[in-house]
């Protein structure tokens, strides 16, 4: 049996700018969703979708629906028994009695209190009509809501289901310490709410942020809308990407975070507002006068030009990189001569990472001076003006450098990426090959990168790290490493006749730094990518031959919680030197950050096991 749904309704219902009814979201996932889902699932090997438009097609092609899809611009004929939905509702029939049916044409269907669902069972040879008007859905399990209120009662009926119910909080969704949320709220996903929240009775869209001891009833949150800390929203529809505030309330004191792993934040780690990026960049001008700042999103670019003109503000000289990916962000930085970087992530939540000019995260004591300046608000005391200077194009010359590195792939590359824009850049970059298949993993941020094929298995990144090696023997060039890279390493380098220099020890000489630099392989996935390719075509080599050269190493990262103090970490971490282990001292959160080097994961999980006991008992 096939299917012919008409995709031409827009819906005025909520929020507030226009979509076709298919995009409607019903439980946190578009109504042609579960439409699809449902006939797929039910015996439907055929389904048409006529005058859908862009926005609905792409949104279609995302699902993966196991079943023919087709968009033709004339209907087609009915070859088999064929549903048609003039309008499209949520199918609730009993599908085998609908099978039934097929012979029998045509059917009106209905639901079971006998109101219509603007559906239709036609015959083998039947004509299918194109409806001459838009038909009212008075009766239709989801139909237009015409109010606020109309809207809310309408997600607020989904909840009645089980299976809905389990489902109304999205994806993605971070919630803070003694946050409240009743049982009638639903939130999509990517959302973040703030710590001692209260949320009764609402509705959120999609990358909504609410923040700290705000209170919200009622009220329903478009898209990327924003709510501050401490505002009260009764019975509010706050439209798409703007911020609702509370004028006269009290002042707040921010409390403001720098670290390692989630970069520059106020209070709920993550929550960034236009404010905290101005303050990012005034701060980031401890660290030296000469700033490049990129972002890997659209949604950046605002807080990318406010970070940069507190750095103005400051007098600093700042390069505006734009949309890029980071290892371009990091390669025009090096060609400016940049003292650091400020990288822009993310889509719903905007995560500010400070970085060294060799895309290393600050030193401790050079965190610990961005929060300063952060705390104080040196954005507030003006300089002298510096300069902001656009460099987009300076993205091309990174693209350059990676061409220049191999010549044509002699195998096909499939990109699993989550950030659209580097997952274009990497399919125009290795796309174009063919022979071997191999699948490039990257993160969404381009620093980390794992591959894999039939032969060769998952090789990860360090393992590539290593590999690298080889593509700089031809220039008498040692590889320059972290300092926690695994021990395996040095043995390596030897067998194949280089040698490993380790960044950021005692020992380290300036001209590591400067090989480190150069390099850029522990930063950028994409060059790093690109030099694996360029070892296979110099040595004539398939990845799994490149695989048997690897010693075996794994490597494996925990993050333990502990009460004890930085001088007592320190002493059990002295009191046994294991060059397998490297361990942090406790950070603001009490977070102990180690890594296990060994030969297996089962290995690797024993180490962490027993330092954990340790950092649990202090013994």
């Amino acid at each position: 049996m096939n299917a012919i749904l008409f995709c031409q309704h827009n819906c005025d219902a909520l929020p507030v700018h226009h979509l076709p009814e298919g995009l409607l979201s019903y439980c946190n996932q578009p109504l042609i969703a579960h439409i699809l889902q449902f006939l797929a699932h039910n015996g439907i090997s055929d389904i048409t979708l006529v005058d859908a438009d862009a926005r609905l097609l792409g949104a279609v092609d995302a699902l993966h629906i196991p079943v023919q899809l087709t968009t033709p611009e004339e209907l087609p004929p009915c070859t088999a028994p064929t549903l048609v939905l003039y309008r499209l509702s949520l199918p609730r029939w009993d599908m085998e009695e609908l099978h039934s049916l097929a012979l029998h044409a045509p059917v009106r269907l209905c639901h079971a209190d006998g109101s219509s669902t603007d559906a239709v069972l036609l015959g083998t040879g039947d004509a299918v009509e194109v409806p001459e008007r838009e038909i009212p859905a008075v009766h239709c399990d989801f139909h237009r809501a015409a109010t606020p209120a109309q809207y809310l009662a309408q997600q607020r009926g989904f909840l009645r289901y089980p299976e809905h119910a389990a489902r109304r909080i999205g994806a993605a969704v971070c919630i803070g310490k003694n946050a409240e949320i009743d049982a009638q709220t639903i939130i999509g996903n990517d959302c973040v709410i703030g710590d001692h929240a209260v949320l009764t009775g609402c509705v959120l869209m999609d990358g909504v942020q609410v923040g700290a001891g705000a209170v919200l009833r009622g009220s329903i949150l478009c898209r990327h809308a924003r709510v501050d800390r401490g505002t009260v929203l009764q019975d509010a529809v706050q439209e798409e990407g703007t911020t609702a505030a509370e004028h006269h309330k009290t002042p707040v004191h921010r409390h403001f975070v720098v670290d390692a792993q989630d970069g520059i934040h106020c209070g709920l780690p993550r929550w960034n507002s236009p404010d905290t990026a101005v303050l990012a960049g005034a701060a980031m001008t401890v660290l030296g006068k000469r700033l490049a700042i990129g972002y890997g999103a659209p949604e950046g670019e605002n807080f990318a030009v406010l970070a940069a003109g507190g750095a103005v503000s400051q007098g600093a000289q700042v390069w505006q990189v734009g949309h890029c990916t980071r290892g371009a962000l990091l390669h025009a930085a090096r060609l400016t001569e940049c003292d650091a970087v400020l990288w822009i992530t993310g889509d719903a939540v905007q995560q500010m990472h400070p970085l060294t000019f060799l895309g290393t995260a600050p030193e401790s004591a050079q965190l610990r001076r961005i929060q300063q300046a952060m705390e104080a608000r040196i954005s507030g005391r003006i300089l002298p003006a510096g300069s902001c200077i656009p460099a987009q194009s300076l993205t091309a010359l990174w693209e350059g450098k990676v061409r220049g590195i191999f010549h044509k792939p002699e195998c096909i590359v499939e990109i699993c990426c989550g950030n659209s824009l580097l997952r274009r850049t990497a399919q125009t970059l290795f796309g174009a090959g063919k022979g071997e298949r191999l699948v490039l993993n990257l993160s969404d941020d381009g620093a980390q990168v794992s591959v894999f094929s039939q032969d060769s298995g998952m090789i990860r990144h360090e393992q590539l790290l290593l590999l690298s090696l080889l593509s700089f023997l031809p220039r008498h060039e040692g590889l320059a490493l972290p300092a926690h890279f695994h021990p395996a390493a040095e043995d390596f380098a030897q067998r194949m006749g280089g040698r490993i220099l380790r960044m950021f020890t005692p020992q380290v000489s300036p001209t590591a730094a400067q090989l480190f630099a150069k390099q850029g392989v522990c930063a950028d996935g994409v060059l790093l990518f690109a030099h694996i390719l360029h070892i296979m075509e110099e040595r004539g080599m398939r990845l799994s031959q490149l695989a048997a050269l690897l010693p075996p190493m794994y490597t494996m990262r925990r993050e333990i919680s502990t009460t004890l103090t930085a001088q007592a970490v320190e002493i059990i971490r002295r009191s046994n030197p294991d060059r397998n282990i490297r361990m942090s001292l406790p950070d603001h959160r009490g977070m102990v950050q180690l890594l296990a080097h060994t030969d297996r994961a089962e290995t690797a999980a024993e180490l962490c096991a027993f330092w954990e006991n340790r950092l649990h008992h202090g013994a």
